[in-house]
């Protein structure tokens, strides 16, 4: 089954410090090559919302048609703004982009240090398919290690879709199928 990355629906993020994570989406070390990451003026981040996320708290945030907008190149649609603590040691995000209606948001993280520089970029296809399972919808979702640069406060993640993004499909495990598996 095809689907379209057409609509921003359902986000969510995990972060846990120091704790290994049982997850079945690849662990992305962080990815240096920041050439490829969209340019987004300082002043226009500063303007944004950044929601603070406490260590091993899940955040759940349901984008759609509305909410946060970054007037950048390539960046389309809503975006979230998340600020977390750097000075605890490693941090382990996994981020979980949910298919709904046939429609799933496909995550591009850009993480920015506390002086909102690029750090390290994560594009969309680090944020590979996980089939349904009992307790887990379809899902694009990714493991994140980050390590915050000593000293360090304050780490802040942008997460958004592009342009080229909502051109693409992801193919989804069908239905019948997965229930034959026992998933």
């Amino acid at each position: 089954m095809k689907m379209k990355k057409l609509a921003a629906l359902c986000l969510s993020a995990v972060l846990l410090t120091g704790h290994a994570l049982p997850a079945l989406a690849d662990v992305n070390l962080v990815p240096q090559d920041l050439s490829s990451a969209p340019v987004v003026a300082p002043e226009t981040l500063q303007r944004l919302s950044w929601q603070p996320l406490a260590a091993s708290q899940t955040q759940t945030t349901k984008l759609a048609n509305s909410g946060q907008t970054l007037n950048a190149p390539h960046i389309a649609g809503p975006v979230a703004a998340y600020s977390l603590p750097a000075n605890i040691g490693e941090l382990t995000l996994t981020l979980s982009s949910e298919v709904a209606n046939g429609q799933v948001f496909a995550p591009n993280v850009l993480v920015l240090d506390e002086n909102l520089r690029p750090a390290a970029w994560f594009p969309s296809r680090y944020f590979t398919y996980q089939k349904p399972g009992v307790m887990a919808a379809d899902r694009l979702e990714g493991v994140m290690k980050l390590t915050p640069a000593l000293g360090q406060q304050k780490i802040y993640l942008l997460v958004f879709t592009t342009d080229s993004d909502l051109t693409q499909t992801t193919t989804l495990l069908d239905p019948a199928k997965a229930y034959a598996q026992g998933t």
